[in-house]
């Protein structure tokens, strides 16, 4: 944190616009034998061995949205244009039924075994996903509950 600048919230993340060599979300620093480079199998298919690896400044979000539908046999889109936050950056889809699984896709046809899965009993999933994206669920029975959470 620069000189000058207030601590913010429990001052154990660096605000001021600079990030060093620091775990994220956190003004510790990293343990001597952390080197910051790229170990094998860590990059992509044609990136250069000799890109510096560094850590990602992580960023919260600002707000967010839950709500709940009860899904069936017929897909239904949880991200209903009625409800769609505009400045999505992610969301959480949460399966609350004890038996029935529940799968989510990105168009009117996902359908069971068709998607991507989502547990019963609380299973869930977390998805990097803007505005842009539709989110479609369907279940096995009738009377599941997804509840659908979305951060901006």
């Amino acid at each position: 944190m620069a000189k000058g600048n207030p601590p913010r919230g429990l001052n154990d993340y660096g605000e001021s616009g600079f990030f060093g060599k620091v775990a994220p979300g956190s003004l510790r620093q990293l343990q001597p034998a952390t080197a910051e480079q790229a170990v094998a199998g860590q990059l992509p298919v044609g990136i250069p061995a000799e890109v510096a690896f560094r850590w990602v400044k992580e960023v919260s979000f600002d707000s967010w949205e839950a709500y709940a539908f009860a899904v069936g046999v017929l897909p239904i889109r949880l991200d209903d244009p009625r409800i769609l936050r505009r400045d999505r950056r992610a969301v959480l889809v949460i399966n609350s039924h004890v038996a029935n699984g529940l799968w989510i896709g990105h168009s009117a046809g996902v359908a069971v075994n068709n998607g991507a899965f989502i547990g019963p009993n609380g299973g869930a999933i977390s998805l990097p996903l803007s505005e842009k994206a539709q989110i479609w669920a369907v279940s096995t029975a009738a009377g599941t509950v997804a509840s659908i959470v979305q951060f901006g």
